[in-house]
């Protein structure tokens, strides 16, 4: 049995991999943490749908440390404090700022 992380799940592709690896035999996936910056509706109904057991929302936003430092706290906590991570999904992205560029032909 394996326990994921996937960050970005609050939609889109981390979503359904959240809810597709929480669907699995527990023999195979014992526990799948849906990180995100917020519990979207669409995680709420999915946690809803297979139980706290199976899929547990972790509020994470990526770039901050002190929001890493509670995220793995909380899944230490959530895991028994002597099981570890078994597989770390990164999906979030932060594009950040750019700058317009004229683009020539």
């Amino acid at each position: 049995m394996a326990s994921y992380l996937v960050t970005g799940s609050s939609r889109g592709i981390g979503l359904a991999l959240a809810a597709t690896l929480a669907s699995q035999p527990a023999s195979e996936v014992a526990k799948v943490f849906a990180a995100a910056r917020s519990a979207s509706e669409g995680l709420k109904k999915v946690i809803s749908e297979l139980g706290g057991d199976r899929i547990e929302y972790v509020e994470l936003e990526v770039t901050s440390v002190e929001s890493i430092q509670r995220a793995v706290a909380q899944v230490s906590v959530s895991l028994g404090g002597t099981a570890g991570l078994d597989v770390l999904i990164n999906n979030a992205a932060n594009i950040g700022s750019h700058e317009d560029r004229d683009v020539l032909d």
